[in-house]
């Protein structure tokens, strides 16, 4: 069983779990954790304890971060570096979360799940030229 931690820098974390349950319903094993001004200390001593939490109730953990380089996501890669079953993707998004959250539970193998999910979602972020559209109209 799968279990997602999302950290971000302040409350996007949190929005995008209530976002996330507001398409998909009730997301318990997903749990938020948020880089406050109350500092990088805190946030490490609170990362450490969720996972320490969530290893208990899943065989894999899944950690999405905001920005990739930033201090959520350093502090998670300190923390989980030789950990086989927590995997770490940087970029969180919308249609990455809900790829995740509403993906089966049976994959084989978690790191190929995780690739395969994460490569999927490449087509999540587009860009949309109305100029260069107006011929080929979109069907919305």
């Amino acid at each position: 069983m799968l279990g997602i931690i999302l950290v971000s820098h302040g409350a996007m974390a949190q929005g995008m779990k209530e976002s996330c349950e507001m398409i998909a319903g009730k997301q318990p094993k997903v749990q938020v954790l948020a880089l406050t001004e109350e500092g990088i200390d805190l946030f490490e001593r609170s990362l450490s304890s969720l996972l320490d939490e969530m290893k208990k109730k899943y065989k894999d953990i899944l950690i999405l971060t905001d920005l990739v380089n930033a201090t959520p996501f350093l502090q998670a890669y300190r923390l989980i570096s030789k950990e086989k079953n927590i995997k770490l993707v940087s970029g969180m998004n919308l249609p990455t979360l809900l790829a995740f959250v509403l993906s089966p539970e049976n994959y084989d193998d978690f790191e190929t799940f995780v690739r395969e999910t994460v490569s999927e979602q490449a087509h999540s972020v587009a860009m949309f030229d109305p100029m260069e559209t107006q011929e080929d109209e979109i069907e919305l």
